[in-house]
């Protein structure tokens, strides 16, 4: 059985789960756009914001391959009382950390 984690995103380790794997977990034939985001990275803006971000492992079952990889950032939901402008800000300091990353899993440079 697995745990009940909070509310979050789902993400991959891409050390763990290729970007095919990611993409067959999905209940979905709405192209996907991979984009990475390192864990330093949801910790930095996370301690900008009372540290409440985290990346927990949740490993899907054993037999999903790649599920082995699998994450969630949690801390992505409004607290109460939390300011609109606020939240919104957490959410443009993460976008602004991603980057997207091709089928094979690497890093895609755009030229400016």
């Amino acid at each position: 059985m697995r745990r009940q984690l909070p509310a979050g995103a789902s993400v991959f380790d891409r050390s763990a789960t290729t970007v095919a794997q990611a993409r067959a977990t999905r209940n979905s034939t709405a192209p996907l756009v991979p984009f990475g985001i390192g864990v330093g990275s949801v910790h930095l803006v996370g301690a900008q914001f009372d540290n409440r971000l985290a990346v927990v492992s949740d490993p899907l079952p054993l037999d999903i391959p790649g599920g082995a990889g699998h994450a969630v950032i949690t801390g992505l939901l409004r607290q109460p009382g939390e300011a609109r402008t606020t939240f919104k800000s957490m959410k443009l300091l993460l976008v602004d950390q991603c980057f997207r990353v091709g089928d094979d899993g690497n890093r895609v440079v755009v030229a400016a």
